[in-house]
């Protein structure tokens, strides 16, 4: 058995995806608290007796530098931790993934988000199909244990054929889990104000509402097409 807990070592985001409204909390600025600082809470983590935590960090591997040392500290101490973090599947992270597994890292969990570059340049995600490709391949190569793929389905004006092909790219990928969310329009986000802009949500009557995608862009897949094929994918990836 294995005791848990979390550690937050960083905050904020500096990217801007449309969908993600971590950047609007965060104004797009990050704070690191420093690799001693860290290093000092996973002492004190370990003399409380866990011996498993997760980084709740938005992206753990955002500086590659400082993720290293973190991991060089935690190799020098010995440590028999099991832990998990999130990034993002861009080349930086990967000559980070081998330190990772050494200091123990078991779970890398990576915003891949689509299998459609169109899509993905829609989101302004910022990634490209290789290096999503290449990042997980070296993940698995370096003996990450899981590896954890996000996705988001329904954006507007993604077609069938496009979501057809995100299920496809997950199924390439060297992937252990996976989660396949519907796309929600949250208040603060790029999309959010974009929908404001176009008269598809009423800031006064929906300010303190998560609205699903389907509710606000006309031109988002129905619920009952997008669950249908959700679900026969899902349980091909599955078998």
């Amino acid at each position: 058995d294995r005791s848990y807990t979390t550690i937050v070592s960083s905050r904020g985001c500096p990217f801007a995806c449309t969908f993600c409204n971590c950047p609007t909390f965060s104004n797009r600025k990050c704070r690191f608290r420093s690799t001693a600082n860290v290093l000092k809470e996973i002492e004190e983590v370990k003399k409380q007796g866990y011996n498993s935590f997760c980084f709740l960090d938005d992206n753990f591997l955002l500086d590659p530098q400082r993720a290293t040392e973190i991991c060089e500290g935690m190799i020098s101490h010995r440590y028999s931790f099991k832990w998990g973090c999130e990034g993002r599947t861009v080349p930086s992270v990967n000559g980070v993934f081998k330190k990772l597994s050494a200091a123990g890292c078991d779970l890398v969990m990576l915003g891949i988000e689509s299998g459609s570059q169109r899509v993905l340049d829609s989101m302004n995600k910022g990634t490209k199909l290789p290096d999503i490709e290449k990042a997980v391949a070296n993940a698995k190569k370096a003996g990450i244990n899981l590896i954890h793929g996000f996705f988001i389905i329904g954006w507007p004006g993604e077609t069938i054929e496009e979501i057809k092909q995100t299920f496809n790219f997950a199924e390439r990928l060297e992937i252990n889990t996976f989660g396949f969310s519907n796309l929600t329009v949250f208040r603060g986000t790029p999309l959010w104000n974009d929908a404001v802009a176009k008269g598809l949500i009423d800031e006064e009557k929906h300010w303190d509402k998560m609205l699903p995608v389907q509710e606000v862009y006309p031109d988002a897949i129905d619920y009952k097409p997008l669950f249908n094929l959700r679900a026969k994918f899902i349980k091909r990836l599955i078998m």
